[in-house]
C-alpha cells in the first residue's frame, strides 16, 4: 500500500486514517479518487506546502491572548487627556452637531473622526465608557486586518483556503506588530482624540482595500467600501493623499492598458473609481474647512522649494533614528509569517532568484513613505509629531510581514530552519508582551488612580464654590498611556482644556517654581 502526497494531505486534513486511502484496484480505488481527487491535485501542485500543527497553532494563540490581555489592561487604565477635555467642553456647550460645526470652522477639519469623538463623549460618564471604546477599536482593527488577509490570500492563492482560526491569529499578530512598531503607542492607540483619526483611519483604509480586492460586488460590500473610503479621506491628510494617488495610479494604468471601453464591463475597475471619488470628496470637504486654514496660519509657512530639504532631513531621521529602534520588534513579530507563507508554497527557489522581489518591495515602501510624508512636511514645515507617522509604522509592519511571508512561500529553506524561524520569534513575542504587561501594570495603575483622584478633587472644589487658584501635585508617569498631566503655566493648552472640560470656575496649575 503506497500513499500519494494527495492522500497524505487529505488524511491529515480530514483526520482519516491513512490506511483507508490507498492505491488499490477496483471499487476501493475509485472511492478514494472520488473522495480526495481535489486534494490530490492540490497536493501535487503544491509539493512544498506545510500545514500548521497544533503546537504552532498553540504558539499563535498564546501570542494573541497575551497581546489582547496587555491591550485590555492598558485600555482599562486609560483616561481622558489634553484635547479630550476641550472636546468634552464643546460637546456640552453645543451638542454633537453644533460641536462638529464649531470645530470644523475653528480648528479640526477631520469630520468623521470628530463625529466619532463627540458620539462617544455624548455617552461618557466614567472611564468604563473609554474602556468600551478601546474594546470596539481593537476589535475593528483586528477584523479589518483579518478581512484584508483573507481577501489577499483568496486573490493570489485561489486554490487554497487558510484555516479561519489560524488566519484570525495572524490578524492579531499583525495588529500586535503594528502596535509595537508604532512610533508613539500612547498617541496612536490610547489618546482618544487622535486614535479616531490615526488608528481608525488605518483600519478603515485596510477594510476598503479588502473590499477592492474582493470579487464580491454585493450591496454590503459596496456599503462597507463607501464608508471605509469616506472615513479614509476624512482622516489624516497623509492617508487621504496616499490613497488617492494609489487609486488614481491603479485605475489610470488599467484604463491606459485596456481602454475606456472596459469601464462598461470591468466591475472591479468601477469599484476602484468609486473608491477614488469617495475619498476625494471627503478629502476636499476637509481641506476646504475654515478651521484647517486657521490652523495652518498658526504654523510657520513653507514653500515647495524649501520643503524638499526638510523632506530629505525628515526621511533620514525616520530611516536612521526611528526605524532602527523598531527593527528588533519587526523581526520578532513578523518572522512567524514565514510559516504562513510555507502553507502556500508551490515552486521554491534560491534567495538570489527572489532578491528582485525584496528590492521591489523595499522600493515601494520608500516611495510610499516619501509620498505620504511630503504632505506632512509641506503643512507643518517639519516631520510632525510621532502620531502623524502612524501610517509609516503600518507600512513597515506590512513590509516585514511580506518579507517573511515571501521567504516561506518562495525561498528554498530546510524544514528545520523554518521551524526555528517560527518558534524562536514566537516565543520571543510572548516574552516581550508578557514583560511589557508586567512592567506596565504597576505604572499605569498608579497613574490612573492619581488621575481619578485629581478629577474627583477638582469636581468637589467646584461643587463647594471654590474660586481660588489651586495648585496640584504632579501625576506619576503614565507608561504607554498618553498622560493627562497639565503645566505650571495656567495658560498652557492642557491646563486650560482640563479646566474647560470640568467646567471649573477657578484656575489650576501643577506645583512648581515661579
Amino acid at each position: 500500500m503506497v500513499l500519494t502526497p494527495g492522500t497524505e494531505f487529505c488524511s491529515r486534513l480530514r483526520g482519516i486514517e491513512p490506511n483507508l486511502l490507498v492505491r488499490r484496484s477496483g471499487t476501493q480505488r475509485r472511492i478514494k479518487i472520488h473522495t480526495c481527487t481535489a486534494f490530490n491535485i492540490f497536493a501535487y501542485a503544491h509539493p512544498g506546502m506545510q500545514t500548521i500543527n497544533k503546537i504552532q497553532a498553540g504558539f499563535l494563540t498564546a501570542i494573541s491572548v497575551v497581546f489582547l490581555l496587555l491591550y485590555l489592561m492598558l485600555s482599562f487604565h486609560n483616561r481622558l487627556a489634553g484635547d479630550d477635555y476641550v472636546n468634552l467642553y464643546n460637546l456640552k456647550l453645543h451638542g454633537i452637531w453644533g460641536a462638529l460645526k464649531y470645530i470644523y470652522a475653528t480648528w479640526n477639519a477631520h469630520m468623521l473622526p470628530c463625529l466619532l469623538i463627540f458620539s462617544v463623549l455624548k455617552i461618557y460618564h466614567t472611564h468604563f465608557t473609554l474602556f468600551a471604546y478601546h474594546i470596539i477599536s481593537i476589535a475593528g482593527t483586528i477584523a479589518s486586518f483579518y478581512i484584508l488577509l483573507k481577501e489577499l490570500l483568496s486573490k493570489f492563492f485561489p486554490g487554497h483556503k487558510a484555516n479561519k482560526f489560524i488566519l484570525l491569529n495572524y490578524a492579531v499578530l499583525l495588529c500586535a506588530s503594528f502596535f509595537f512598531l508604532s512610533f508613539s503607542i500612547s498617541e496612536t492607540w490610547f489618546w482618544f482624540s487622535t486614535s479616531t483619526t490615526y488608528l481608525w483611519g488605518i483600519s478603515a483604509c485596510a477594510l476598503g482595500i479588502a473590499c477592492l480586492v474582493s470579487s464580491s460586488y454585493s450591496i454590503p460590500t459596496i456599503a462597507v467600501l463607501t464608508t471605509s473610503f469616506l472615513f479614509t479621506g476624512s482622516s489624516s491628510e497623509a492617508y487621504a493623499i496616499t490613497a488617492l494617488v494609489l487609486l488614481l495610479f491603479v485605475s489610470g494604468r488599467q484604463l491606459m492598458k485596456e481602454g475606456f471601453s472596459t469601464l462598461s464591463t470591468d466591475k472591479n475597475l468601477k469599484k476602484i473609481i468609486l473608491a477614488f471619488f469617495l475619498c476625494l470628496i471627503s478629502f476636499v470637504i476637509n481641506y476646504s474647512a475654515p478651521g484647517r486654514a486657521y490652523r495652518q496660519s498658526c504654523l510657520p509657512p513653507v514653500s515647495v522649494p524649501h520643503s524638499i530639504p526638510t523632506l530629505g532631513i525628515s526621511l533620514l531621521k525616520i530611516m536612521l533614528l526611528m526605524i532602527p529602534v523598531k527593527l528588533p520588534f519587526a523581526l520578532f513579530f513578523c518572522a512567524p509569517f514565514v510559516l504562513l507563507g510555507r502553507q502556500f508554497s508551490s515552486r521554491q527557489s534560491s534567495f538570489s532568484e527572489s532578491r528582485k522581489v525584496f528590492f521591489r518591495a523595499l522600493a515601494v515602501f520608500l516611495l510610499i513613505t516619501i509620498l505620504s510624508l511630503y504632505p506632512i512636511v509641506l503643512a507643518m514645515s517639519e516631520m510632525g509629531p510621532p502620531r502623524s507617522l502612524t501610517h509609516i509604522s503600518f507600512f513597515l509592519t506590512c513590509l516585514f510581514s511580506f518579507f517573511f511571508f515571501y521567504a516561506g512561500y518562495r525561498i528554498r529553506i530546510p524544514r528545520k530552519y523554518i521551524q526555528a524561524a517560527f518558534y524562536i520569534p514566537a516565543a520571543g513575542c510572548i516574552l516581550i508582551i508578557s514583560d511589557t504587561f508586567i512592567t506596565q501594570y504597576p505604572v499605569v495603575s498608579k497613574y490612573s488612580e492619581a488621575a481619578d483622584k485629581r478629577v474627583q478633587f477638582l469636581e468637589e472644589l467646584q461643587h463647594k464654590g471654590n474660586r481660588d487658584l489651586i495648585e496640584l501635585d504632579s501625576l506619576p508617569p503614565s507608561g504607554l498611556l498618553y498622560s493627562a498631566e497639565i503645566s505650571h503655566d495656567t495658560a498652557f493648552y492642557a491646563t486650560n482644556d482640563l479646566g474647560k472640560g470640568l467646567f471649573l470656575d477657578f484656575k489650576i496649575r501643577v506645583k512648581g517654581e515661579e
